[in-house]
């Protein structure tokens, strides 16, 4: 077997067995289906925010909501890219998993402009 082949084996194995971590079952690919339309969080917590940093006050939101202590100034370290003047994604959910919970991306999750509709 030569060198190239042997390369070329590892590598697809090692793909087979990364992607085999991320994969979902089928009821978290297609969603929940008995959810209701709206909902009011009316005891959720508010963190104001400062210029540019919507990124670690959201995420002290949701950590606070779902029971976890956070405060936007502690995660702002962990979250906020001062040359993007903002937060990238991962980052998010690696601040969230710092913090104890477990952060997953929602498949088919709703933007924005179908949420004011």
């Amino acid at each position: 077997m030569s060198r190239l082949t042997r390369t070329l084996g590892a590598a697809l194995a090692i793909a087979l067995i990364v992607t085999g971590c991320a994969t979902q079952t089928h009821q978290l690919s297609t969603g929940a289906t008995d959810l209701p339309s709206r909902v009011e969080l009316a005891d959720t917590p508010f963190f104001a925010q400062d210029q540019h940093q919507c990124g670690p006050a959201s995420l002290a939101t949701a950590l606070s909501a779902a029971g976890y202590s956070a405060d936007p100034r502690q995660l702002e370290a962990q979250v906020f890219v001062p040359a993007l003047a903002g937060s990238l994604q991962a980052d998010m959910l690696a601040g969230a998993r710092r913090q104890g919970a477990l952060a997953l991306l929602a498949v088919g999750a709703a933007q924005a402009d179908t949420l004011a509709k």
